[in-house]
């Protein structure tokens, strides 16, 4: 019987995390502001934490211009 092939999940790292913060040119208090998070949580991830999942999705919903559910403009798709 066939080994089902092995799955690449990437896990974002302390780098990962910093390099997006400072491409976004945000502080780690506006970091921990947007992301619902402790700025020491932020400092932590930095410092080589690992970072969950929801913060890495959370993180690129930013990137992509997504805003928060249930705020104005979430979910007014007329595609």
């Amino acid at each position: 019987m066939k080994s089902p092939p092995k799955r690449f999940t990437p896990r974002p790292d302390a780098n990962w995390f910093e390099l997006w913060r400072c491409g976004r040119k945000i502080t780690k208090l506006e970091a921990s502001r947007l992301l619902g998070i402790s700025h020491n949580t932020v400092a932590a991830y930095e410092a080589g934490a690992e970072v969950p999942l929801y913060i890495a999705l959370a993180c690129s919903a930013i990137s992509h211009g997504i805003p928060p559910m249930g705020s104005a403009g979430a979910g007014d798709r007329s595609d």
